[in-house]
């Protein structure tokens, strides 16, 4: 029976330590309606990560528009 009550104590004690970290992951940039940004109004703010991510595509796009063959730099975009 005492291994019956640790089995008890210790899924009671994952139980509340799954509920404690659970509830303290929220998101720590969320998104925002309320903004004067025109149509799009949900705003939040960029991740280091997304903005890396995105430097890295301009950077490509820059170098494809000045170093890249005749058909890359001579490409319109959108």
């Amino acid at each position: 029976m005492l291994c019956s009550s640790a089995f008890h104590i210790a899924i009671g004690v994952f139980l509340c330590c799954n509920f404690a970290l659970s509830a303290g992951a929220t998101d720590p940039n969320p998104p925002s309606i309320h903004s004067r940004s025109g149509a799009w109004p949900i705003t939040r703010q960029w991740t280091p990560a997304e903005t890396q991510h995105y430097a890295q595509w301009m950077e490509h796009i820059y170098l494809m528009k000045t170093k890249g063959d005749v058909e890359q730099r001579t490409a319109k975009g959108l």
